[in-house]
C-alpha cells in the first residue's frame, strides 16, 4: 500500500503550508520553536510560528528573521505550486522592516537586494531537503489548528540543514 502524501487544497491548507514553512527554516536555524498556528475565526485566518531567535549580534538577527520569513513563500511555492497572497503580503511588510532595520544598524557589507536573494534561496533549500518535514507539519496543522509540544518536536526533530 502506497502512503499518501498530504496536498494543500483549500486557502487553509495554504495557511498552514505557510506557517510550517516558518517553522521548518526556523528550526534548521537554531531557533526554538515552541507552537505552530493556522486557524481561521469568521472570515479572518490566522497564522503563526511562535520561534526564539539564539542570542546573536543585531545584524545577525535581523538577517535571519528575514530567511525565516521567506520560507512561508518558498513552501507555498514549492510545495502547493502557488503562493496565497494574504501571509506573503504580511511577509513582505516585516522583511521590509527587517531591511530597514538592518540598514539602521549600518556598515552592511551586502546591498539589500543580495541579503533578501541569499535568503530566498537558502530558504528555498531548505524547504526541498525538509520537504517530508514541512508536509508532515502542514498537514497536522491543517488538521489541527495548533501544532506544539512533543508533537511539534518530533516533527522538527526531522529536520535536516545541509553542510556548507
Amino acid at each position: 500500500m502506497t502512503k499518501r502524501t498530504w496536498k494543500p487544497k483549500t486557502e487553509m491548507d495554504f495557511a498552514a503550508l505557510h506557517e510550517s514553512g516558518h517553522a521548518i527554516v526556523a528550526a534548521a536555524a537554531g531557533c526554538a520553536v515552541n507552537r505552530v498556528v493556522a486557524t481561521q475565526e469568521g472570515e479572518a485566518r490566522i497564522g503563526l510560528t511562535d520561534y526564539h531567535l539564539p542570542l546573536m549580534s543585531s545584524q545577525a538577527a535581523r538577517a535571519m528573521e528575514i530567511g525565516i520569513l521567506c520560507g512561508g513563500k518558498a513552501a507555498e511555492n514549492d510545495l502547493g505550486g502557488r503562493q496565497s497572497s494574504r501571509g506573503i503580503l504580511q511577509d513582505q511588510r516585516d522583511i521590509r522592516n527587517q531591511l530597514d532595520q538592518l540598514q539602521a544598524l549600518g556598515s552592511l557589507d551586502f546591498t539589500e537586494e543580495e541579503i533578501l536573494s541569499h535568503c530566498e534561496k537558502r530558504a528555498h533549500e531548505l524547504i526541498q531537503l525538509n520537504k517530508h518535514a514541512v508536509l508532515k507539519l502542514a498537514g497536522l496543522l491543517s488538521k489541527e489548528g495548533i501544532v506544539e509540544g512533543s508533537q511539534l518536536q518530533a516533527i522538527l526533530s526531522e529536520v535536516r540543514v545541509p553542510k556548507c
